[in-house]
């Protein structure tokens, strides 16, 4: 796993966190539904990440 490739995950990550983020606060409700989309979206990320990370080492 490249560095570069750890970078652009990381800025797709933050980008889409914060589309997320100021939609919620242009509808002044950042409800649990919102903050439970925004984990489920970084976890499934970060799983993608450990699984191709996992592919390239073995």
């Amino acid at each position: 796993m490249g560095t570069s490739e750890l970078d652009s995950v990381q800025n797709k990550i933050l980008a889409m966190a914060g589309q997320v983020y100021s939609e919620a606060i242009l509808s002044c409700q950042l409800s649990w539904s919102t903050i439970w989309h925004i984990i489920i979206l970084f976890c499934s990320e970060i799983s993608c990440c450990i699984t191709s990370a996992k592919s390239n080492l073995s």
